[in-house]
């Protein structure tokens, strides 16, 4: 079995699980009285489904990874670059 459809499997049994016992009622409700102090209301009746996917390795010369890890940008990089790297991943 894949990551990917163990999460999915894992996830789909959470919630059936927690239907099934009215345990995602208490759940909803205890996120619900911590987030109305802030000013915050969560709409019930909604599921969002979502996907996990992997992101892409970023690739750096020598050079421009010495220059990054001066807390610098390297003098090549154009702004398609310089929006698309994360500088500070680690």
């Amino acid at each position: 079995m894949s990551k990917k459809s163990a999460l999915k499997t894992s996830l789909w049994v959470f919630r059936e699980r927690g239907s099934a016992e009215g345990g995602a009622d208490a759940l909803f409700d205890a996120v619900q009285r911590q987030l109305q102090p802030h000013g915050f209301i969560a709409c019930g009746g909604a599921i969002i489904d979502a996907t996990l996917v992997e992101a892409s390795w970023q690739h750096f010369r020598k050079a421009g990874k010495e220059t990054l890890d001066q807390g610098e940008t390297p003098a090549e990089w154009t702004d398609a670059p310089r929006r698309q790297k994360d500088t500070e991943a680690s």
